[in-house]
């Protein structure tokens, strides 16, 4: 079980909203609480999270978004971070992660 299990209906495509979130600079586990808070409050849309002005994510982050992407694609919504900074990506390297397995690159459909 994960931090974003719970019923959320499919919308139509026609009627789908797609929410947008610009993520801090520094995703650490300070800001894990509010990432978490503000991704959920998205739960039944669509989702978009802004990475651009990145400059580290630590791991309670990672593990956030992560868990996201899973809750999304299992209720068959669409997430993605886009326009992840370099120090995104490099953050994401030092833990052996790719950004994919946070919902970067293409938009991560639900099954």
């Amino acid at each position: 079980m994960h931090a974003f299990e719970c019923a959320v209906p499919k919308m139509s495509p026609a009627k789908e909203k797609i929410a947008t979130i610009q993520l801090p600079e520094k995703l650490n586990s300070a800001a894990a609480p509010k990432i978490l808070k503000d991704v959920k409050a998205q739960q039944g849309n669509a989702i978009r999270l802004n990475g651009s002005g990145v400059t580290m994510i630590g791991a309670l982050c990672a593990q956030v978004l992560i868990a996201a992407r899973q809750s999304w694609q299992e209720a068959g919504q669409d997430f993605e971070v886009t326009n992840l900074s370099n120090d995104m990506y490099a953050s994401l390297e030092i833990f052996g992660l790719a950004a994919e397995q946070i919902g970067a690159g293409e938009l991560t459909h639900g099954a």
